[in-house]
């Protein structure tokens, strides 16, 4: 939704702008969880997103369950051997964006041992480690 010259920012024109743009990036999703898009790899983009909705408390409005089961899927789907994250799919893993993920699983509500392949278990051990 654009917004015109003059016209409010409002709830409504927000809310409306955020579920469009989520709505098209899922249609670009392919069936193996990934964007086929230039900047495909990156994973580091979506957890502060998935970070700054849970505090906000519009997680559940913007992403409906369905969107949030994607979001875990690409994560379990891009984890390394190690049980760690990289900067991009293809990336060795790295404290930063391991953590990222870490906390974006535990907001999309992964239990201690949870995640496909124990995902949410691996992670941690990789941190401590």
């Amino acid at each position: 939704m654009k917004v015109r010259d003059g016209e409010a920012i409002t709830y409504e024109t927000t809310t409306i702008a955020l579920r469009r743009g989520a709505h098209f990036f899922s249609a670009l999703q392919v069936s193996d969880s990934y964007w086929p898009v230039e900047n495909s790899g990156p994973l580091y983009f979506f957890p502060p997103l998935d970070m700054r909705l849970y505090i906000t408390g519009h997680l559940d409005i913007v992403f409906p369950e369905e969107f949030l089961k994607e979001i875990l899927r690409y994560q379990y789907c891009h984890q390394n051997e190690d049980g760690g994250w990289g900067f991009h799919i293809e990336g060795h893993s790295t404290m930063f964006c391991t953590t990222l993920n870490y906390i974006c699983m535990c907001i999309l509500g992964e239990g201690r041992d949870g995640g496909r392949d124990n995902a949410y278990a691996r992670g941690r051990k990789w941190i401590h480690d």
